[in-house]
């Protein structure tokens, strides 16, 4: 599953799909946030591959380089959707990421696998979230999820099956492994209404935690702005780290 090669990870075969992770004996701090960007990379986001990849390495160096959060607190899980959900990297510290590794990987294929994604992304942070309770660290999480369409492909390729994403965002949050778990549905690019439509039902039935934030356009401007509210989002969850809530709303 890792893509970076860090022969340090822990790969955890947990829940449906499983997971890779830093393992607990090279943790420092006493608390983490675990931030999960789950991206998709479907043939039709073929137009903004490239200003999204750079949106996503901004959203890293920003993280990394900011005043009011400690860095080594954050640590990022990327998943990329296409037919299938591919494990970019693992939970590891901002400051491990090599920024490079992200050129190329949204390069556009395939059908949507929304509901793997989601489904994903919500076991491995409540399982690990576990494993740093048990160990004793303070722990929350945020998942944000940045599509251009309607689910379709996958092991969860059916409509029908939208309650097993509400059942993992659920269970993360009800077993409370993490202090608090914040997810964001961000949909980019909405070629008609029927799609907008479409993912404001997956998100109420799927129980996210933020309004959607729809997007018409995926035009530069408009993934700049993506990439800064990843930052804020992120940085807002870390800074409740500790108070046993959740973070403020983010205005995009």
């Amino acid at each position: 599953m890792p893509k970076y090669g860090e022969d340090s990870l822990n790969t955890h075969q947990v829940g449906h799909f499983g997971f890779t992770a830093t393992n607990l004996d090279d943790l420092e701090a006493a608390g983490y946030t675990l931030a999960t960007i789950v991206a998709d990379r479907s043939g039709s986001t073929s137009g903004f591959q490239q200003p999204m990849e750079a949106a996503l390495k901004a959203s890293v160096q920003a993280l990394r380089s900011s005043k009011t959060i400690d860095p080594e607190t954050i640590m990022l899980r990327v998943l990329t959707i296409d037919s299938d959900c591919d494990e970019q990297h693992g939970f590891i510290p901002l400051a491990n990421i090599d920024l490079d590794r992200y050129d190329g990987m949204l390069a556009a294929r395939g059908m949507t696998a929304l509901f793997d994604g989601c489904i994903n992304a919500a076991e491995a942070a409540s399982e690990y979230g576990k494993q740093l309770i048990h160990d004793r660290f303070r722990a929350n999480g945020i998942l944000i999820v940045i599509t251009d369409g309607a689910n379709n492909a996958g092991r969860f390729s059916s409509d029908h099956q939208v309650g097993e994403v509400s059942k993992a965002i659920k269970a993360t949050q009800l077993k409370e492994h993490l202090e608090s778990f914040t997810t964001i549905l961000v949909a980019v690019n909405l070629e008609t209404a029927g799609y907008e439509q479409a993912l404001q039902k997956f998100h109420t039935d799927a129980g996210f935690t933020v309004p959607m934030i729809s997007l018409k356009d995926a035009n530069p401007a408009t993934i700049a702005k993506i990439g800064k509210f990843i930052v804020d989002s992120v940085s807002s969850t870390s800074q409740s780290l500790g108070t046993g809530g959740p973070s403020q709303s983010i205005k995009f």
